[in-house]
């Protein structure tokens, strides 16, 4: 059943839509009614609509503004207008809010049932067209896994599919560890998370990520999609930022291969053979750098190259290796609120050098200066942080304490006695974030602890955590959380 909101200020005109309309032969059920625009929103919130059937014009907020608001954090909702006037105004207003009817008052029911008609119709198609999308994407799935067993290429079903099957690809084979000490249903979770990381950065509808089990995942990266540094700098970014980076191994294959040739790949990677293109343990060279770039001596840094980029090594792999490298040590300038150009003016200038040499000597220096200009700038900042320290616990402890104040900004200032703009410096500098957005942070997870509460409304939850207006509310709390409030609180 699709759910309804009815929004009207006449009391007659709601109950005769209530009880006139066949909802149910339409497929729809009434999951609440409102008697102004303020009031509509607030149950949009909280009851997430299908469909807000309302009038234009109503006291306090009007129909118009109303879809705005509930457009801001509900933008799937489809929105039917009923109205008295018949105005060029309010018809534009209806088109430019992408309302799906304009119906007149006095309301006919049999107008009123086909708008609707037409709406759920649409919502019909595109459930289809959602459920036809999955199953497509698991007919792919199950070719593709196929193909990497070593079955035939079926070369007019891959083209059905839209594979394209003359091209070439590259090959990457995340695992988790054997023994990693993560259950089951863990894991699950871990790999579809790891799965959302490489789509986010594929770039292209011809890359394909596929899960075998619970522990496994493939990459198959299409060649015009990443060149070799690319799909090196692409992996070590998705191992850097897995769940837990410290359980999972990479091997890949970065020199493109034909697609009908994927499946020896992938048997050479999953055999547990050493691929010359195996990733360094990223956990530990994380780890590593982090104790160097923080404490670590001259010729600390010297027996760290030694170990990761030995003279008798491939250029090749040393060249993989060392990109592995840059692209730790730029996570862990980040995690220090330190940008690359802090040390090198151009980041382009390191990455042109490491490709172009052709020399081990040469990219064992340069990754060694690397380590040392690194060390040295998160040194410099170290001793200018430590002063501000204590000002900035004194700053997160006021706000933990404060945050719902509307002023909360101009009081953490005048509790440090400086100005908004210092305060507001100090802090970004000690946590990496602003003042707005801890306490915005704060606000948030207050939010979510308080939804538990099933006596306190939306917008009891809005004042009690610095927000008056509601909306405003409902409009941070999507975009920090992915959903609107009424959706978070059914979710728990």
């Amino acid at each position: 059943m699709y759910s309804v909101l009815l929004v009207d200020d006449c009391a007659t005109d709601l109950e005769g839509l209530v009880s006139n309309v066949n909802w149910s032969a339409l497929g729809c059920e009434i999951v609440g009614t409102a008697q102004n625009g303020e009031e509509g929103f607030n149950k949009a919130a909280e009851l997430n609509p299908q469909i807000v059937i309302t009038d234009v014009s109503m006291p306090k907020t009007d129909g118009i503004a109303m879809t705005k608001q509930i457009q801001e954090i509900l933008p799937d909702t489809n929105f039917i207008y009923i109205s008295c006037f018949d105005e060029f105004t309010y018809v534009k207003s209806a088109m430019d809010n992408n309302v799906s009817a304009y119906v007149l008052k006095p309301i006919k029911i049999e107008e009123i049932e086909k708008a609707i008609a037409k709406i759920t119709g649409l919502l019909a198609k595109s459930l289809e067209t959602q459920k036809r999308t999955r199953r497509t994407a698991s007919t792919l799935e199950n070719f593709l896994s196929d193909m990497l067993f070593g079955s035939e290429l079926d070369q007019e079903y891959a083209m059905l599919l839209g594979i394209p099957f003359n091209d070439k690809y590259r090959v990457g084979l995340i695992k988790f560890r054997d023994n990693c000490g993560l259950k089951t249903d863990r894991m699950y979770s871990e790999l579809a998370e790891i799965k959302s990381l490489c789509i986010a950065g594929s770039g292209s509808e011809y890359n394909y990520f596929l899960e075998f089990g619970v522990d496994s995942l493939v990459l198959l990266v299409h060649e015009d999609s990443k060149n070799e540094t690319d799909f090196v700098s692409y992996l070590n970014m998705i191992c850097r930022q897995a769940p837990s980076p410290d359980k999972i191994t990479c091997e890949y294959q970065a020199e493109a291969v034909p697609f009908i040739s994927i499946h020896k790949v992938f048997d050479m990677l999953s055999s547990g053979s050493k691929s010359k293109n195996e990733l360094a343990d990223n956990s530990v060279m994380l780890n590593e750098l982090n104790t160097l770039l923080v404490s670590g001596t001259h010729e600390e840094i010297s027996d760290f190259a030694d170990r990761y980029l030995p003279q008798n090594e491939d250029i090749n792999r040393l060249k993989t290796i060392s990109v592995q490298i840059v692209n730790t040590v730029t996570f862990i300038l980040s995690e220090h609120n330190t940008s690359f150009s802090e040390i090198f003016d151009d980041e382009f200038v390191i990455w042109n050098k490491l490709f172009n040499f052709r020399s081990i000597v040469n990219i064992r220096q340069l990754i060694t200066n690397l380590l040392l200009s690194a060390r040295e700038c998160l040194a410099e900042k170290s001793v200018k942080l430590d002063k501000y320290e204590g000002i900035a616990s004194d700053i997160k402890s006021f706000i933990d304490r404060n945050f719902a104040s509307p002023t909360i900004v101009e009081d953490v200032a005048q509790s440090v006695h400086l100005s908004v703009n210092h305060t507001n410096s100090i802090f970004k500098k000690v946590t990496g974030q602003t003042l707005f957005n801890y306490t915005v942070s704060r606000r948030m997870e207050s939010a979510k602890v308080l939804m538990h509460d099933k006596a306190l409304s939306i917008s009891d939850i809005a004042i009690a955590v610095g927000y008056v207006n509601s909306a405003h509310f409902a409009t941070v709390f999507k975009k920090n959380t992915g959903m609107a409030p009424s959706q978070y609180r059914n979710s728990l």
